[in-house]
């Protein structure tokens, strides 16, 4: 057997090789981390029993000390850098004298009354001077009793985080100084590591020696294994005595499923294959998505209908890819299909990833023992268009037909109406209802305005189209456009962008700049600029009328373009309708996008339209 074997078992018993090794090395992790705690815990408490035991004794040594020689030094009334030299020339070999047993720790001595250290050890001249007493030194002040405290703040350790206790000496039940003695932190780390590590080191040789037995016995395992699965891979009927004669039985049930089993891998690859021909061909969306709608699996047609590549839109969250309007809805759906409810023909819109939408509409089943939605989806938008369009046409036609009907009876009487007005206001008996006349007669020529847009809306002749520069005819309509914008305190902007020639009816798209840009100056009441812009983009030429406005209402976008429908108070709701029509007859689109920022009209040409 080679090394290379022998150091990495096959199969089951590689795996469980692997798992005691990685439990060996978690072990040792767990017990590094435990056993440091541990040690530093013990070490804390062992240290602190120190630093008392010395602070106390300091303090029980100086006690009569230092009241003695406070109160005589008191009497001699002598300043108080006097009183602090005098008592430290008397205090500091005591100090030092403690120090020699104890090298590692910093202790003192603080009198309250005299606001300085008296005496420190490590000695330095310049700490026998007063501390803050916001510092933490001063709890045992309060309370008359040892503290013990954690800090930074220290005279003598350079700023190094330490451990220290504070003993009170007191003076007829009164705390007038105290003792300290303290230890560096980093000297209590280090020897609880050193203890941590002495222990560690033992556990992990015994996790060696186990990891090392336990290698050995999977040796031995591995071969019995190698054995049996030669056996299986061969078609023997048994083993070899000695090697785990045991799993005869069960070699011999592997020989007999073996067969049955091919056959059913095969039956399954087959119905496999012609499952993915018809989820791969398939025209329609066709999604697998868990009970709660997590998408799982999507089909290629999610790329030629919404624009993303299967992986790309298996990561979008549901709620991201559904239009805001309908998310309630597909919830309330999805929970019903999870309750295993089907669905046929729920119409919802989802995002392209251009950003715009398209109507789907699905038909789902639920698979409940494998916790699974399998939905088909058929793109409507086309559908849905036609649909708006038929019903915006059935208008035209009802408008058509009105226009046809009633526009010469009404016109023919008001012809009469406004002339005698005419003739009346210029008498002079009538000169005191010249305004009413005046009025009368704007009325007049406002309804017949109307009655103009109802023939225009109704017109059904063949348009005049010649090849033009559509930036050609904007620069010349520009004067009157900017003239009626004035009028409402706007203004208009021309962002215009070389472009192709087009086959255009020069009068109709002088109609439907107007009737655009016009309804874009009265979007905004309060003023504001009117942008008219063209570009040209994969052999097609746009127009785009932009304003500033508070915006269309989401909930009556759809009825935009309907004759009769207007957002104006005194609005006919047929400027927009000749505007769609004129289109039409140029073989173009039209869209608008609305937000709370504006509305851009979007008038798209062939550049290429024939003649």
């Amino acid at each position: 057997m080679s090394i290379s074997k022998m150091l990495f078992p096959m199969q089951i018993t590689r795996r469980i090789y692997i798992w005691i090794c990685l439990l060996v090395i978690c072990t040792t992790a767990v017990q590094v981390v435990v056993v440091r705690g541990s040690f530093l815990s013990a070490e804390k408490v062992e240290r602190e029993k120190v630093l008392l035991r010395v602070a106390s004794s300091l303090e029980r040594h100086l006690q009569n000390d230092v009241i003695s020689q406070l109160l005589a030094l008191d009497a001699a009334e002598l300043p108080v850098d006097a009183q602090v030299s005098t008592l430290n020339r008397e205090l500091q070999p005591v100090l030092d004298r403690t120090a020699l047993n104890h090298p590692d720790l910093g202790i003192g001595v603080y009198s309250i009354k005299l606001d300085s250290v008296l005496a420190i050890w490590p000695f330095d001249s310049q700490l026998l001077t007063s501390v803050s007493k916001d510092l933490p030194y001063f709890n045992c002040y309060q309370t008359g009793e040892p503290d013990v405290i954690q800090t930074t703040t220290s005279l003598s350790r350079d700023g190094s985080a330490i451990m220290a206790v504070t003993y009170p000496i007191k003076l007829h039940g009164e705390v007038i100084g105290h003792t300290w003695a303290n230890v560096k932190m980093n000297d209590v780390y280090a020897a609880a590591w050193q203890n941590a590590a002495r222990t560690v080191l033992t556990g992990t040789m015994l996790l060696i020696i186990i990891l090392l037995a336990t290698w050995w016995f999977f040796l031995r395992f591995q071969q019995e294994l190698q054995n049996f699965a030669s056996a299986v891979a061969q078609g023997e009927s048994g083993l070899p005595k000695g090697l785990l004669p045991e799993l005869n039985p069960l070699l011999d049930a592997i020989q007999d499923h073996t067969h049955r089993l091919e056959e059913e891998i095969a039956a399954k690859n087959r119905t496999q294959r012609e499952l993915n021909s018809f989820f791969n061909a398939s025209p329609d969306l066709i999604t697998v998505s868990s009970i709660q709608g997590k998408l799982q699996r999507v089909n290629p047609a999610v790329k030629q209908i919404l624009g993303y590549e299967p992986e790309e839109y298996v990561s979008i969250p549901l709620l991201e890819r559904t239009h805001p309007d309908d998310v309630q809805s597909l919830q309330e759906t999805v929970c019903s299909i999870g309750k295993g409810q089907s669905v046929t023909h729920y119409e919802t819109r989802y995002r392209c990833k251009d950003g715009s939408y398209k109507w789907i509409a699905w038909s789902a089943v639920s698979i409940l023992d494998e916790g699974l939605i399998v939905a088909v989806g058929r793109d409507m938008t086309s559908q849905k268009q036609w649909e708006k369009d038929m019903l915006r046409l059935d208008r035209l036609n009802l408008a058509a037909q009105m226009a046809a009907s009633i526009s010469h009876e009404i016109r023919n009487p008001m012809t009469t109406v406004r002339g005698y007005l005419q003739l009346f206001g210029k008498k002079d008996e009538y000169r005191a209802y010249r305004e009413h006349f005046e009025l009368m007669i704007d009325e007049l020529d406002r309804a017949n305005s109307i009655i103009s847009e109802f023939l225009s809306v109704a017109r059904n002749r063949a348009t005049d189209l010649k090849s033009h520069d559509l930036n050609h005819l904007i620069r010349l309509l520009h004067p009157l456009l900017q003239a009626d914008a004035n009028l409402a305190k706007a203004q208009t902007v021309l962002r215009l962008s070389p472009v192709s020639r087009l086959q255009l009816d020069e009068k109709e798209i002088r109609q439907l700049l107007l009737n655009l840009v016009r309804n874009a100056v009265e979007a905004m009441p309060k003023g504001g600029t009117v942008t008219i812009s063209t570009w040209e983009r994969d052999g097609r030429v746009l127009l785009e009328v932009k304003d500033e406005g508070t915006g269309i209402p989401e909930e009556i976008q759809d009825r935009i373009g309907s004759p009769f429908f207007s957002t104006k108070d005194n609005g006919t709701g047929l400027g927009l309708a000749v505007c769609y029509r004129i289109v039409e007859e140029h073989r173009a689109q039209i869209s608008f996008e609305s937000s709370q920022q504006g509305t851009a009209f979007r008038v798209c040409f062939l550049s290429d339209a024939p003649d």
